[in-house]
């Protein structure tokens, strides 16, 4: 159970020396359930998209999960207690010694133990936990790498590795980045419909990037881990839950940048956006700017539109981007379409205490739009300059744009020209 947790980033190795090889292949998160706080699905890099698995009572059905906490109103609505899992896979091996255990998940959990809204908590956990017979170096291999413990003193919990990498809300992409990923679904015997495993069954699987379906230990010699003098032991069979998300997968999609540059004889915008590298992106301007949508070069996940009209234009106030998978529902998002602004100088002379702001807009049409350095004020002629008195600069400094665009720039020092 996993608790007493509030930083960013956990990873715990409660052993000597651990050398450490694995693959993450988490690819998306999806948007806030508003029920109960947590993401609606994580996805991985082939396509499978899991929700929260809590089908049944969390204890005898396809979820596990801790059943809600009587008396806490919270946990009542979101519809479990301490901990629910998106996905898991656990494995394990009897040896003469004791076990080897083998834990996979992408669990939702709170940072501070009990359900408590704003206080939800995703993480993804690779733990490995032996109870070694001999003292010496032991290799691990699972499905998502391999695990070497070296000075390994012998003894129950001799290795015990606990990796666990999330963060609390809203910061669930950080889960993305574990040690966990594609998730792994079962083979034999099937899984019930609409999940991936079954978590109270024995069940071979599929999905290993490095096609390693299994979870093998490898000891010094005179280990004994097979109990015929065998210095290797290995099991194909996990333990397996998850529910797949049946709604429709969204496709992700950023606008990083809608800028635009206007002179008398016209003008021209550039967009910027990141998305799934198979989908389409196109680009809508609004109905002053025809025609529309346009679509957008698409290299690698980034997505790009350059368009130049001639004479006078209305600029659209926004710019919208809409990305469209194959197979699901386009997601579309707007941004403010705003003016380029360049900081030239930003420049100080302590000798004379002296300080220069010059600065200018993408937008040179009649009437420019009015510049403004936060904390200090307008620019005229595209400058301030303060001749004597100024003891203290800004280290750095923001110029906004009526126009809405802004820059910030830092502070050279005794390079006023």
């Amino acid at each position: 159970m996993f608790r007493k947790v509030s930083l960013i980033m956990l990873a715990v190795m409660l052993v000597i020396g651990l050398s450490h090889s694995a693959f993450a292949a988490l690819a998306a998160v999806g948007p806030v359930n508003p029920q109960n706080g947590f993401p609606l699905f994580y996805q991985d890099g082939a396509g499978l998209a899991l929700e929260m698995c809590l089908d049944g009572d969390g204890v005898n059905g396809v979820c596990a999960f801790d059943p809600p906490i009587a008396g806490n109103a919270f946990s009542q609505q979101v519809g479990f207690g301490s901990e629910a899992f998106y996905w898991s896979a656990d494995s394990l091996i009897t040896i003469p010694s004791g076990s080897a255990i083998l834990v996979l998940a992408l669990e939702s959990s709170w940072g501070l133990g009990d359900p408590l809204n704003g206080d939800q908590f995703v993480f993804s956990r690779l733990r490995i936990r032996i109870d070694a017979p001999v003292n010496g170096t032991y290799v691990v291999t699972h499905p998502f790498g391999t695990e070497v413990f070296t000075n390994v003193v012998a003894g129950p919990n001799a290795i015990n590795s606990t990796v666990d990498i999330g963060a609390v809300t809203p910061a669930f992409n950080v889960a993305l980045s574990g040690d966990v990923g594609p998730f792994l679904t079962a083979v034999a015997p099937a899984a019930p419909l609409g999940f991936v495993g079954n978590p109270l069954v024995d069940q071979t699987v599929t999905g290993s990037p490095t096609g390693n379906n299994f979870f093998r230990v490898q000891g010094p010699a005179g280990s004994n881990l097979d109990g015929l003098g065998g210095t290797t032991v290995q099991t194909d069979l996990f333990a397996v839950q998850g529910k797949i998300f049946t709604g429709a997968v969204p496709a992700n999609l950023v606008i990083e940048r809608a800028t635009y540059t206007r002179n008398a004889q016209g003008v021209a915008i550039d967009v910027f956006a990141l998305t799934d590298p198979t989908n389409t992106a196109t680009l809508d301007l609004g109905a002053t700017i025809t025609p529309t949508p346009v679509a957008m070069t698409l290299n690698s996940g980034r997505a790009y539109a350059h368009v130049t009209r001639t004479g006078a234009v209305t600029l659209p106030a926004t710019v919208s981007v809409t990305s469209t998978p194959v197979g699901n529902p386009p997601t579309t998002l707007t941004k403010p379409l705003v003016d380029e602004v360049n900081i030239t100088a930003y420049a100080y002379d302590s000798t004379g205490q002296r300080l220069l702001i010059r600065a200018k807009s993408s937008d040179t049409a009649t009437p420019a739009p009015t510049l403004t350095a936060v904390g200090i004020g307008p620019l005229v002629n595209g400058q301030i300059l303060f001749n004597a008195g100024i003891t203290t600069p800004p280290p750095s400094i923001t110029v906004q744009s009526s126009a809405g665009g802004s820059a910030t720039k830092a502070l050279t020092v005794d390079k006023i020209q």
